[in-house]
C-alpha cells in the first residue's frame, strides 16, 4: 500500500511489487531501481515505499548533482553544515541496501541509537533538519502512487 502517514511503522510491508515501483519511477534516473527497493524491503524489513520516498525527496528523483556524483540517493551523511561529506557508494543499489540496513538498525530497532517508536514521524525528527520533512515524504509517496 502506497499510503504513508507519520505513524507508518518503518518496519512494515508495503505490499508493492517491483513492477509497480518500476512504473512509479519511470522516466527518472531511478527507473531501474524498482527491484532494488522491493528487495531491500525483503532483506531489511524497511517499508519500500518509505525508503523510495525518502530517496526521491532527498535526491530530487535521482537528478541532484550530489546523488549523481556519490550514487547516494538519500543524502546520507550530507549534513547541513557539510553537504560535501556525503557517503559515496559504488552504485545506487549499494546505497539503497546500505541505507535500508542503517535505518533498520538505528531508527527502527529497539536499542538503536536513534530509535524512539519506530515510526516515520520519529525518524524524521532525527533524520532531517526540515520540520516538514515527514509531510514531504508522505507527499512523495502519494505522487508515486499516482504514477504507478
Amino acid at each position: 500500500m502506497w499510503e504513508l502517514t507519520p505513524d507508518t511503522k518503518i518496519i512494515s510491508s508495503s505490499g508493492i511489487s517491483w513492477l509497480q515501483f518500476q512504473r512509479a519511477l519511470k522516466g527518472t534516473p531511478m527507473e531501474t531501481l524498482g527491484p532494488t527497493f522491493a528487495c531491500a524491503e525483503t532483506v531489511s524489513g524497511v517499508n519500500a515505499v518509505l525508503l523510495s520516498s525518502v530517496a526521491v525527496l532527498e535526491s530530487g528523483w535521482g537528478k541532484s548533482p550530489l546523488s549523481k556524483r556519490t550514487k547516494n540517493l538519500f543524502g546520507f551523511q550530507a549534513y547541513d553544515r557539510n553537504p560535501s561529506g556525503a557517503k559515496v557508494f559504488s552504485s545506487y543499489e549499494e546505497g539503497v541496501f546500505f541505507v535500508a540496513d542503517y535505518i533498520k538498525t538505528h531508527y527502527a530497532s529497539p536499542g538503536g541509537v536513534f530509535y524512539r517508536d519506530g515510526t516515520l514521524k520519529s525518524m524524521g525528527k532525527l533524520w532531517a533538519s526540515d520540520p516538514h520533512w515527514v509531510e514531504k515524504v508522505c507527499s512523495v509517496a502519494a505522487t508515486l502512487k499516482r504514477r504507478a
